[in-house]
């Protein structure tokens, strides 16, 4: 292993200091919602990635939608989620 190498492991495997919510300093906590939306985005991003049919991925994107906004309407009722 070259030098250049092992600095650059040395660097992945040094210790993070942790901020609130246990992240990396400096970066915010997402919200619930906000890591739920991305884990979906995501969802729809690989899904595309591995060729899934166009309408398979429109298919996902609106159920999941439906899914989000219930979860909203949920929210606004005096609910939380999680």
């Amino acid at each position: 292993m070259s030098t250049q190498a092992k600095a650059k492991l040395q660097v992945l495997e040094a210790p993070r200091p942790e901020g609130r919510g246990g992240g990396p300093v400096g970066l915010a906590t997402p919200s619930p919602r906000e890591a739920l939306q991305e884990a979906v985005a995501s969802f729809l991003r690989r899904g595309q990635a591995r060729s899934l049919s166009p309408r398979t991925v429109e298919f996902y994107r609106e159920r999941l939608g439906v899914f989000l906004r219930w979860l909203d309407a949920r929210s606004h009722a005096g609910g939380e989620w999680r």
